[in-house]
């Protein structure tokens, strides 16, 4: 009989995070029972397999969180769930705080800083998140570099946090049509770097490094 295991997270429509849960249902979900318990559904949502719950129900973010604090353990007992995987840190902590029932493990997926936050919410979060980051029973980096500041900034212990890289499951397409794009790339050193063009990105001190 297979072990069941619960994902949760806001909502799977847009985002790395997002599309990353995505991926990993497939494999986890040949291995074990997968719940996806998620605060939003839309039409949007990136396909995943197991099973997709709507935790939160409709209406504010707000309401949706509260909806997912209540009914979190009811359902971790109702599908014999014995590990929550949580994604993002709205998620990260209602799983430390109100899981009572099993495992919870959470995810680093970005360098945090009280000083780069940009509202009162999000510092509060910050706050929170080093007090209870601590707390889990196992955290997940995606990167090396990651879980080496997570245990120094949020006091993880070494033998509770782990590198697990992202992974692509599909071959990148090459097949470019763009005659100059080729030329260049095959002319040049070329680095590809692929996210939102924000701040958190950071791309600016990408660029700078790259011109060093």
């Amino acid at each position: 009989m297979k072990k069941t295991v619960g994902i949760l997270i806001n909502s799977l429509n847009g985002g790395g995070a997002e599309r990353m849960v995505s991926r990993l249902s497939k494999p986890l979900s040949e291995r074990y029972e997968l719940y996806i318990l998620t605060l939003h559904v839309s039409e949007k949502d990136y396909p995943c397999a197991g099973h997709i719950i709507n935790i939160g129900g409709d209406g504010k973010y707000s309401r949706r969180v509260w909806n997912c604090i209540k009914n979190l353990n009811h359902l971790i007992k109702k599908y014999h769930i014995c590990c929550v995987i949580s994604f993002l840190q709205v998620p990260d902590l209602i799983n430390i705080i109100f899981n009572h029932s099993c495992k919870k493990v959470i995810n680093l997926r970005g360098f945090k800083s009280l000083y780069t936050t940009t509202s009162f919410s999000n510092k509060l979060k910050y706050l929170l998140c080093k007090m209870l980051y601590k707390r889990a029973d196992s955290v997940i980096a995606v990167s090396k570099e990651l879980s080496i500041d997570g245990e120094k900034r949020f006091k993880i212990a070494k033998n509770k946090c782990f590198a697990i890289e992202n992974f692509l499951e599909e071959d990148i397409n090459d097949d470019l049509k763009e005659d100059e794009i080729i030329k260049f790339i095959h002319t040049h050193h070329t680095i590809v770097s692929v996210g939102r063009l924000v701040w958190t990105k950071n791309y600016e001190e990408l660029l700078e490094v790259i011109a060093i």
